[in-house]
């Protein structure tokens, strides 16, 4: 069956990269877009556009119900999840198979078999593929963590067997560190060392791994048909780590024939054993003996797929398209033929290194991408748009390829030194420092670049992997806390309500733009001759974003003054100009200033408390985990500043925090419990 109608449940710049494909494949495209995504660059790359309403991922893009109901009502053919969100959710996944839409992914016994690391794990030890020494059924007990970090020897690895993306993993170096985990989900293993691990803990999943020091991150960018034809796209290597999340992706990774052949068998294997059909990620951990041993299967495209995509030449979306509409792998790749060149993908994000890559957000002011031979950009974002702090800080991808991988490496160097990204602190000058460092051109890394320098203290570090370190001037871009008002919204009639997003002050004259209709030119009933300055007007009606082309000329005579702004900016001349408006921007999130009282910790960007480990009336010492929040799905710890007693916990966990709001609040010194 011929897919022509396809809907994307995902926002950004993957939403934006699927749309391109189906652009060119001569299919509509359907988005679907939250609240705080309305007027998105993305969403006006698809044929269609509707409105989730909804502020954040629960209420939006993870409410698989309402987005069902959007695919029924759009008359879609077809879901593509994207990667995140409803991804990875099997339920999802049979829902909309149950409605008679194609899911543009695995099976969701596929997903339930690969989706748990737990359960993927056993199936790689049944079909005989390497694994980490680890365990297979969730811990019990604190107990069994320190017999196993006997055993493995330390460090060891705390999983989440539903954690993505670097979530949900726990670094344990020692017994000490076991100890304080406990002690910061309040238990005192000194007083009950057979203490069990709650059901309801966010552990009682949890399953243990070895830490293999040294070890590389590979992937396999696997592709499998319904005939059972399976295809090896590329191996990649994702080392290059922060907080366990990927930094900087590399195709294809430098293997033994023999590891690549081990790898590629394996791979073959898992697909094979639940009848995976579409695009799937395998990832491996290979030491520097070449070693291999299984992590996870991701059954879904990764962030990182462009860079397969680079260097085989090949539209891994259109392929997922062709596969799901019963085509055969084989009539459109060679699954024997070689790779060309080699790249590198750079995610840039809203995260500021001068701060920890502490999540920023806020409004780009000025934007320009590089551009040249060899030099791909996926973004979803323009000038003037500010970045939601609701979801992901990834603002574009950079993909960079060329012959070889040094090549490919200068030209990373001088695609940065073009990227400009102004009011919105980034992650630019991080990989400015890690592409420059020798140890990194070389693959040699051992330990963190400029480390001795700093007077930190040496550690070793796994090759060809970095720490992030501190040593970051400030970003020389502030972000600009000051904005124009921008959005037009008016009511129509009495159900129609109309939002546009044209960069015009606020307009209270509704009837004069509904009049608009009848006497305004749209660019498709322009002559040759009629030489007229034409802008474009995003609207959202009822739900669903519209843009039409009208005559500047026409909208200054009919709306006065409103649309001043905007047509002055294009050389149009508004015959009643007013002054726009500023004020305070509620988005903007630079960093909140220490509290005037020195008893309160407070959240230092707009966020979502995750855990609170302390009680009210708890004694707590200098350096304690008192709150973890979340922001763009980077989880933050806030400590405690100073031996204390916690006097009050005003936020609940689940709750979302403003900048500079107040998490906990320590009593007075004078207070302090004796």
């Amino acid at each position: 069956m011929a897919l022509e109608r396809v809907l994307v449940a995902n926002r950004g710049e993957i939403a934006a990269r699927v749309f391109r494909t189906l652009k060119e494949t001569g299919r509509t495209s359907i988005a679907v877009y939250a609240t705080a995504d309305r007027g998105a660059a993305w969403t006006k790359l698809a044929d269609q556009a509707h409105h989730l309403p909804g502020e954040n991922a629960a209420q939006t893009y993870l409410n698989g119900e309402a987005i069902l109901q959007l695919a029924k009502e759009t008359k879609s053919q077809a879901i593509h999840p994207g990667y995140g969100f409803l991804s990875e959710d099997p339920a999802f996944a049979q829902a909309v198979q149950a409605a008679g839409i194609v899911w543009l992914g695995p099976s969701p016994a596929a997903i339930r078999a690969l989706g748990d690391k737990a359960k993927a794990r056993q199936l790689a030890q049944s079909l005989s593929v390497g694994t980490i020494p680890g365990t297979n059924q969730p811990v019990q007990t604190w107990q069994e963590i320190f017999d196993f970090g006997d055993e493995a020897g330390y460090p060891i690895l705390l999983k989440d067997p539903a954690g993505g993306g670097g979530r949900g993993i726990r670094e344990l170096a020692n017994a000490d560190q076991v100890r304080q985990l406990a002690q910061d989900f309040g238990v005192d293993l000194t007083a009950n060392p057979q203490a069990i691990i709650a059901p309801t803990s966010p552990l009682a999943t949890s399953f243990l791994e070895k830490r293999l020091v040294g070890a590389r991150h590979i992937e396999t960018q696997c592709l499998r048909d319904q005939s059972g034809n399976f295809w090896l796209a590329s191996t990649r290597d994702c080392s290059v780590q922060r907080r366990n999340q990927k930094l900087i992706e590399e195709a294809p990774a430098k293997l033994l024939n023999r590891t690549y052949s081990q790898l590629a068998q394996w791979s073959a294997a898992l697909f094979a054993a639940v009848d995976y059909v579409g695009a799937g990620t395998c990832e491996f951990l290979v030491d520097e003996n070449q070693n291999a041993y299984f992590l996870e299967v991701n059954p879904r495209l990764q962030v990182e797929h462009t860079v397969t995509e680079a260097i085989t030449g090949q539209d891994l979306v259109q392929l997922q398209l062709a596969i799901a509409e019963g085509g055969s792998l084989t009539d459109y790749v060679d699954l024997k033929a070689p790779t060309c060149g080699h790249a590198i993908q750079l995610r840039i994000t809203s995260e500021d290194p001068a701060k920890g890559l502490l999540p920023t957000g806020g409004t780009i002011t000025s934007l320009a991408w590089p551009a040249g031979p060899g030099i791909r950009v996926d973004a979803a974002l323009a000038g003037g748009e500010t970045i939601p702090t609701a979801f992901d800080s990834l603002i574009a991808k950079l993909i960079i390829s060329a012959p070889t991988r040094k090549g490919a490496i200068s030209r990373c160097q001088r695609a940065l030194a073009e990227l400009q990204i102004g009011g919105v602190a980034n992650s630019a000058s991080l990989y400015q420092e890690l592409l420059a460092d020798p140890d990194f051109q070389n693959e040699t890394t051992q330990k963190l670049p400029g480390q001795e320098a700093a007077g930190a203290q040496a550690e070793s570090l796994p090759a060809h992997c970095f720490l992030l370190h501190t040593r970051w001037l400030e970003n020389t871009h502030l972000l600009a806390s000051w904005r124009t008002e921008r959005g037009l919204s008016v009511t129509i009639g009495a159900s129609n309500q109309v939002n546009t997003t044209s960069g015009a002050t606020t307009a209270t004259n509704a009837s004069a733009l509904a009049a608009a209709s009848d006497t305004i030119p749209t660019a498709s009933q322009a002559s040759p001759a009629n030489e007229k300055t034409w802008v474009n007007l995003d609207l959202e009606i009822d739900g669903r974003a519209h843009r039409l082309t009208l005559c500047a000329e026409q909208i200054a005579k009919i709306l006065p003054g409103t649309l001043a702004p905007s047509l002055s900016a294009i050389g149009v001349n508004s015959p009643a100009p007013v002054a726009q408006p500023m004020r305070r921007s509620r988005k903007s999130t630079a960093l909140a200033k220490a509290s005037d009282n020195p008893n309160e910790i407070c959240a230092p960007m707009q966020a979502t408390l995750m855990r609170l480990p302390v009680r009210e009336g708890q004694q707590v010492k200098a350096g304690d985990l008192v709150a973890v929040i979340e922001a763009m799905k980077m989880e933050q710890p806030l400590t405690a500043p100073r031996d204390g007693q916690i006097a009050k916990l005003p936020v609940a966990v689940g709750q979302s925090v403003a900048t500079g709001q107040v998490i906990v609040t320590l009593a007075p010194e004078e207070n302090r419990a004796k």
